[in-house]
């Protein structure tokens, strides 16, 4: 339940930096204040409505529900609570929790993770976060609109390890902006108490320095939530990342299934929910559906926004294929224009000579909703040109994923055999329509 609360929180966040903007557009600014507790309130209201029901869903389908502890018996038998429950087929779906990462003095000094800060009654007037992910950069900027002073702390090359490098190195200078400093390449080694305040040594590529805040947010990573489960008594396979599991989320007994975080492939609440309802079929099919994670959207929910898709140029690069890249500016979309949200790019990744996307990576307004344009080119698998000579409405965000597509240069000759959705139509239509298309456009 860790994402609702924060996107509520993000939500008051882009409120008050709009307010502070607001005579940019003309509206004359007669003042606001933040009342931490009401936004907390809010956040916990909405969370509340989102659970109000608890079980009995479930339970009208027939289901029945425990509240209890659970661990593993056998390979059948599952005790929860004081009862022991015998099934044939099993499926794990315990998620994660926050990894505290082994530095001397944190514990002693204290700090909160994400759960307890979606939580706090009191605003601290200085953090530091450890840790440069969506889950550091989201609080970030929470934290940082709220009036805190926010340091981020990242031992990797780049904030969003995962993410492309121009989109990393934009958003640093868009956190900068609202007054977050980062520090990249930067490990902490050591915390301790100072009085109200605590205290960070970290080692960075400047040398050893201190950093000292009112509180520390760890966002170093995530566990599988297994220490329970005595997953030994079922011969269940599992290591630091999560359960082992094979393409149709089988783990290593074959009645057992395991899927979601605790798998620990992709932490996304979308793809637990995909991998939850993989499982479920599988356990009770005679053939079972393998996962496909070959298009999976990923957002952090920033200002601006970041999403990604598929392969970046480094990754494309690394793997030896042949690629081409292209990429679009904010600054030039008259809507982003319009809304003065015109930071951030487009930048699309596409297979030299066919101009088949096999990559997207946005940073800037709506790009969590425009990730999707291009996963359902990719899906296709469609070439750049398609979503190029596709009419958008104008002025619209979207506009942006059209024009980065249509800095792809396309071989025309190499997409002769391309599928273009033509899958069902008589071969001799298809050639045809194929052939016009390749001269003339879509």
């Amino acid at each position: 339940m860790g994402c609702l609360p924060t996107k509520t929180l993000l939500r008051s966040a882009k409120l008050l930096d709009l307010f502070r903007d607001s005579e940019r557009f003309g509206i004359r600014n007669f003042g606001f204040e933040l009342d931490f507790g009401k936004v907390m309130e809010r956040s916990d209201a909405l969370i509340e409505a989102t659970v109000s029901q608890g079980p009995r869903p479930f339970e009208e389908q027939g289901v029945e529900y425990f509240h209890d502890p659970a661990r593993f018996l056998s390979p059948h038998e599952l005790q929860v609570g004081e009862r022991v429950l015998r099934a044939e087929r099993f499926i794990i779906a315990t998620g994660q929790l926050p990894a505290i990462p082994p530095i001397p003095g944190l514990r002693e000094a204290g700090f909160i993770t994400n759960e307890q800060a979606t939580h706090l009654r009191e605003l601290p007037r200085s953090l530091v976060i450890l840790g440069g992910g969506a889950i550091g950069l989201e609080f970030a900027q929470i934290f940082s609109a709220f009036g805190c002073e926010v340091t981020v702390l990242e031992a990797a090359n780049q904030i969003l390890p995962r993410d492309d490098e121009d989109i990393a190195r934009l958003m640093v200078g868009y956190l900068d902006e609202r007054g977050v400093r980062v520090s990249t390449q930067t490990r902490a080694v050591a915390v301790k108490r100072q009085d109200e305040q605590k205290v960070v040594t970290a080692d960075t590529p400047e040398g050893r320095h201190n950093v000292v805040a009112e509180e520390i947010l760890v966002a170093t990573g995530r566990t599988p939530n297994v220490q329970e489960l005595n997953l030994e008594a079922a011969g269940v396979a599992h290591d630091r990342r999560g359960i082992t599991v094979d393409e149709t989320m089988q783990t290593s007994v074959p009645h057992i299934w395991a899927a979601g975080d605790v798998a620990g492939k992709w932490l996304f609440t979308h793809v637990a929910a995909y991998e939850g309802r993989l499982a479920g079929r599988n356990a009770t099919a005679a053939h079972p559906r393998r996962a496909d994670y070959r298009i999976i959207p990923r957002v952090t929910f920033t200002d601006p926004e970041v999403a990604s898709i598929g392969y970046t140029e480094r990754e494309a690069r690394e793997a030896g294929l042949p690629v081409t890249t292209s990429t679009f500016s904010f600054q030039g979309l008259p809507k982003a224009v319009i809304d003065g949200e015109n930071e951030g790019i487009v930048k699309l990744v596409a297979v030299e000579g066919s101009g088949e996307i096999i990559g997207g990576h946005i940073v800037g307004p709506e790009a969590g909703t425009l990730i999707h344009e291009i996963a359902v080119a990719m899906a296709g698998p469609l070439p750049a040109d398609v979503v190029r000579h596709t009419i958008h409405a104008f002025p619209t965000y979207s506009e942006a994923v059209r024009w980065a597509a249509g800095g792809v240069p396309v071989d025309k000759a190499a997409l002769v055999g391309c599928v273009l959705c033509l899958r069902d139509v008589p071969a001799e239509v298809a050639t045809r329509a194929e052939r016009s298309w390749i001269e003339n456009g879509p």
